[in-house]
């Protein structure tokens, strides 16, 4: 039981230290591909130190649930201040798509347990190439993209309000609460890029038993796919532009009905 434990912790302060990184070589790439020299990489740990340096300002008008969110969003996200209809709107649509995508991946697999779902998209590696795990890919790359703010759903870099969604919900938060909120929004573009890849694309690297050895290999090898799919989330993110607010209903749409072509290829085997 101890063991376990320690492998459970391994995996979170995995994803705490990390996070931050994927979301810095996506910024700099992106910046290099427009031939721009752009921060460093380590630039969202500078961030996330000066934020928390930094004291709090909180309006006196502020109820507890604005002083809460930041903590709660670090675990899971929860949507406050101006950007939440907007965001809030997102989240809605997205929904749909996570469980379709979710319910097909176990329909498929016949199961829910991730290592089984693995075993069944490498034995025989054809599974690969099955449409409706074609189109399941294409449906979560479309989700990743607007479960975290990346265009075309939204401008993680861009600065104005009006336009802002994902982005918007820090904008009122200040000192550790916006570093919180940062950082949330850090880990869970590497937990979807966790799952997609691990699960759907490469589920391969991972560790086979709990020993200390397996798991502590099984760290860059993530780390190392994760980096690599970065790429494509920069071919993409440079490749488009943001789409209008009321298209972002149309893109979780297709998404939607991807996901759905999907699940019903694999019902009739097609």
């Amino acid at each position: 039981m101890s063991e376990r434990i320690v492998f459970n912790l391994l995996q979170v302060l995995v994803v705490l230290v990390f996070s931050p990184l994927v979301a810095g070589v996506i910024n700099r790439l992106k910046e290099i591909v427009q031939s721009k020299r752009g921060p460093s990489i380590f630039q969202p740990y500078r961030d996330l130190w000066k934020f928390f340096q930094k004291d709090e300002v909180v309006s006196d008008e502020s109820s507890w649930i604005f002083r809460a969110t930041p903590y709660v969003a670090f675990v899971t996200p929860i949507f406050v201040t101006m950007g939440a209809s907007r965001t809030r709107m997102v989240g809605f649509l997205a929904e749909p798509v996570f469980i379709i995508v979710f319910f097909t991946v176990a329909f498929v697999a016949d199961s829910t347990i991730p290592y089984i779902v693995q075993k069944r998209w490498m034995s025989p590696p054809s599974n690969f190439l099955e449409p409706s795990h074609v189109l399941l890919m294409a449906a979560f790359i479309m989700l990743i993209l607007a479960e975290t703010g990346r265009i075309p759903v939204d401008n993680p870099s861009g600065h104005f309000e009006l336009a802002m969604i994902d982005e918007s919900k820090m904008l009122e938060y200040s000192g550790k609460g916006a570093a919180l909120m940062k950082w949330g929004g850090h880990m869970k573009l590497f937990v979807l890029l966790c799952i997609f890849l691990n699960v759907l694309v490469t589920p391969w690297g991972l560790a086979e038993k709990q020993a200390l050895g397996d798991v502590l290999w099984a760290v860059p090898l993530v780390l190392f796919k994760i980096f690599i799919f970065v790429l494509v989330l920069v071919a993409i993110e440079s490749s488009l532009a943001k789409l209008r607010l009321f298209r972002i209903t149309e893109f979780l749409g297709s998404a939607f009905i991807t996901s759905v072509a999907a699940m019903l290829m694999r019902l009739f085997a097609l």
